[in-house]
């Protein structure tokens, strides 16, 4: 989350157009950021449609599920310009085709959310010819912004409830709270019950 608050306020500017990729715990985080930093236009995608409805709180301008048209909803919004900043923080190798398609010329993406395949399509010609930055971000590595951050948290107006929102189950609950980590955003807690009194 440290480095997250970093690159977002580092590269995001007042005006510019920021997509979002991945709604969940860094992707809202993202969008909230993005907004704090005055961005023109937040465009979230993710292919749950309960994310995205959570992305509208946490700032996004205009929200999407995530499926063949990304680019043609994401210019459709923009009035056909394409993005400034793209986060990438869902994992999801078709996602990162799709963000690389969106980026403007001296356009940047922060990549958030490790891959789950090692190699995707990248043509270095593109980067070099369009100025693309891609920066790899790590959210434990902290650049001394502790300070700024907390004081950011402290005075922002925003609702972290909705960013770090969570339900408990018991631990012979566990199979419907896999279901639930699958659907919605947020953490799940499963309590063992030999330590159930102390938690509770």
């Amino acid at each position: 989350m440290i480095d997250v608050y970093g690159n977002t306020v580092s590269k995001v500017h007042p005006g510019s157009h920021v997509a979002v990729f991945g709604c969940g715990p860094i992707g809202l985080l993202n969008i909230a950021l993005a907004k704090a930093q005055g961005a023109g236009a937040i465009i979230a995608f993710d292919k749950v449609r309960s994310k995205v409805d959570l992305a509208l709180k946490m700032g996004a301008t205009d929200t999407f599920v995530a499926d063949e048209s990304v680019g043609k909803n994401f210019l459709n919004a923009t009035g056909g310009q394409k993005a400034n900043v793209v986060m990438e923080a869902s994992g999801n190798p078709e996602a990162m085709v799709s963000a690389l398609s969106l980026i403007a010329p001296r356009g940047v993406l922060l990549l958030q959310g490790r891959m789950s395949v090692p190699q995707i399509p990248l043509d270095p010609n593109f980067l070099v010819s369009e100025a693309i930055s891609v920066i790899g971000v790590r959210g434990h590595a902290g650049y001394r912004i502790f300070e700024d951050l907390i004081n950011w948290f402290s005075e922002s107006s925003i609702d972290f409830d909705d960013l770090i929102h969570s339900k408990k189950f018991s631990f012979f609950e566990v199979m419907e709270a896999v279901k639930l980590a699958k659907t919605q955003p947020g953490k799940v807690l499963c309590i063992n019950p030999k330590y159930a009194k102390r938690l509770n």
